[in-house]
Order: structure tokens, then sequence, then C-alpha cells
């Protein structure tokens, strides 16, 4: 593995990359499979390693360790004022942390390509933002009274308000041709940009929505549908903004035809 991609995949997900550097890395997101693949191991890795020092923390601990712990000399502000033996420990136990580490990610690496199906879906991880939607979509799509900010009988008001906040200007769709009613919209964040959010519903309830935010990338030639959790997702890009229709995965089909829809207009 190329330890500065590594580096920088991770520094990636704690938001610590600039602009430009960030931007590069989506790139690679979007159109290096491979790139993705380690992006997702590193991510299930996080969330493993988080989850098992959560149970750590929650275990007792040995009465004999407490006494230990007690009866130990306070540790020297500089590692090589300690005595020899207190540094070997010191090595030893920096030498654990980085080898639990390391098998974690080893681990999740390695069921990754023997996982089948695996690689296909992550080969599927977006660039920031639209992961960002996925997650959004998730938490909102479960409101009822709150589902959006403003309510579809001020669409005229969304549509000043939200394109001149995104600086994408944009009608409203009609996609009622394909089962979907508007709900309203709401102001989301994604990758420190703003984001318009569009809501739709479908006859049973089902959440749909259009998402999109500024860009100066070029447009796409087509759109590209991919998966990520539960969610269904068609992206493009066109005319200064970057856009994704996201719903449940078991309506692909109402997705995929709100997107077709959604792009010719």
């Amino acid at each position: 593995m190329d330890e500065v991609l590594f580096q920088k995949l991770s520094a990636y997900i704690d938001g610590e990359l600039s602009p430009q550097d960030a931007e590069q890395i989506e790139d690679l997101l979007e159109n290096d499979p491979s790139v993705a693949e380690i992006y997702r191991s590193i991510v299930d890795a996080d969330a493993r390693a988080r989850e098992e020092l959560d149970q750590m923390l929650e275990l007792p601990v040995p009465a004999h360790l407490i006494h230990a712990i007690e009866a130990a000399p306070p540790a020297p502000a500089n590692i090589s004022d300690a005595p020899s033996h207190l540094r070997v420990m010191i090595q030893i136990a920096a030498s654990v942390a980085f080898l639990a580490v390391g098998v974690v990610i080893g681990q999740s690496l390695s069921k990754s390509s023997a996982t089948p199906g695996l690689e296909t879906a992550a080969a599927t991880v977006p660039a920031g933002w639209l992961r960002d939607i996925a997650e959004y979509h998730a938490v909102y799509e479960t409101q009822t009274r709150h589902l959006v900010e403003v309510p579809a009988s001020d669409v005229d008001h969304i549509e000043a308000w939200l394109g001149k906040t995104v600086e994408v200007s944009f009608e409203t769709p009609d996609l009622t041709a394909v089962g979907l009613t508007f709900e309203g919209a709401r102001l989301l964040v994604a990758a420190g940009k703003p984001v318009a959010q569009l809501v739709y519903t479908t006859e049973s309830g089902d959440v749909v929505a259009l998402c999109f935010l500024k860009t100066d990338k070029p447009d796409t030639e087509s759109s590209k549908a991919q998966q990520i959790g539960g969610y269904h997702m068609v992206s493009w890009r066109s005319n200064g903004g970057a856009y994704v229709v996201v719903g449940p995965k078991a309506r692909q089909d109402v997705i995929e035809q709100a997107a077709a829809q959604a792009i010719s207009l």
C-alpha cells in the first residue's frame, strides 16, 4: 500500500486536507476502484477499532492493575530520561498499539479480497459529498412532520432561496409522471458546501430526494448509478451543478426514472 496515499485518505476522513488535496482524493475515489477499496477498508477499520475500544472501556479494571498503576513512579516528561527498563516497557506498549491497528486494517483488507461481492461494493464508494447525502437521507427519511424546512406550497421561495444559497439556478422538477409528489425542500451541507435537497415521496411513503451543489468540474457525459448502504443513487454534473437522486434500494426503478427526467429538464 502506498503510505502517502494511505495518510492522505486518513486525513481526508478526518477532514484535515486542504480543499485542493481533498478534491484530488475525491477524484481518485470516483475514478479508481482500488483507491475506493482502500478508503472503505480504512473507514471499516476505524469503525471496528472504535467499537472494540468502547467495549474495552466498559470492562472492569482488574484490581492488580489498579495497584500496579498506583505504585508506579511518575512518567518522565521525556522518554529518554526514563530508566532503561521503563523505556523498553513504553516502547513495547507503543509497538503493541501500532500492531493492533495494523491487524485491524489487515483483517479488513483480507476480508475485502476474500468476500464475494465486496470488491464491487467497495468500488462504488463515491466522492465524499455523496456519502454525506446518504447519511443525511437516512436521518430525514424517518421524519414526518419535519420532513422538509419549506413546504411545496412555497415553491417560488424555495427556488429563490436555495438558488441563491447554493449558487445554482433551477426550476423544481415535476416528477408526478414517475409517481413522485413534491413535498418541499431543505438546506444541507456536504463536503463543506451548501446543498439543496428537494424532497419527494411515493404513494407508499418512500422518500426520494434530488440534491445538488455548485461545482466547477466539467459536465459528465452520462449519469452514474451506485449504492451506498441501503440507498440507490444516480449522479451527474451539468451546467455548474453536481446532482444526485437518492432513495431506498427497493425503489431503484423510480429513482432512475426520476433522474432521467430531471436530467432532461
